[in-house]
């Protein structure tokens, strides 16, 4: 016999033989889950137990009890306006409430109490299409209170009878580059001076 032959008849032997070992557990386990049955707890098949007979599943007690519940203190509560939000948010851009009069413009919006703004400037944007060079955009700077609320600025030199956006723009404190940042916090839809 070639010692080829011999390695290959060797190496059978053995898978032959785990394989027989194999099936001996298994018939181990078969026997072992046949016989688990037998500790099993088995009861008997019980008695319908008339209605009346029954106990109540809910004692109701005969007298109620009243509970004595601790004294809450008042306290007046101030109330907070739910736009105080200590940050103006970036992008957002709300609507402005106008009062208009003949060459007047009162316009009114809300500080959340951003600290970093510095100032605000409004203007009124004519939206009367008129050829040649336009007027000049003329800017008016308001300073932000402290604390959040409402601010209110008047706009002058209007035209009567015609149509104006009114727009506020939040000017930040400078960055690490010396520029401050400004964008437009509040704006109108077109209203018409009397």
């Amino acid at each position: 016999m070639r010692p080829h032959t011999l390695k290959v008849r060797l190496a059978a032997v053995v898978i032959a033989g785990f394989a027989l070992t194999g099936c001996a557990d298994a018939g181990k386990e078969a026997a072992a889950v046949q016989n688990a049955g037998d500790t099993w707890l088995l009861v008997d098949q019980g008695e319908r137990v008339p209605e009346e007979e029954q106990e109540p599943a809910v004692v109701v007690p005969e007298e109620e009890e009243e509970l004595e519940l601790p004294e809450v203190e008042e306290r007046e509560v101030e109330s907070v306006d739910a736009r105080c939000t200590g940050t103006i948010p970036a992008g957002a851009i709300k609507a402005l409430e106008v009062e208009v009069g003949a060459t007047t413009a009162t316009l009114t919006w809300y500080h959340p109490g951003d600290s970093t703004v510095t100032s605000y400037q409004v203007t009124g944007i004519a939206q009367n299409l008129t050829p040649g060079e336009q007027r000049e955009l003329e800017w008016q700077k308001v300073d932000p209170s402290e604390e959040c609320g409402e601010l209110t600025a008047t706009v002058t030199g209007l035209e009567p009878d015609s149509a104006y956006v009114f727009t506020v723009d939040a000017v930040r404190q400078a960055t690490w580059q010396n520029t401050a940042r400004t964008a437009t916090v509040a704006r109108s839809e077109a209203v018409r001076t009397l």
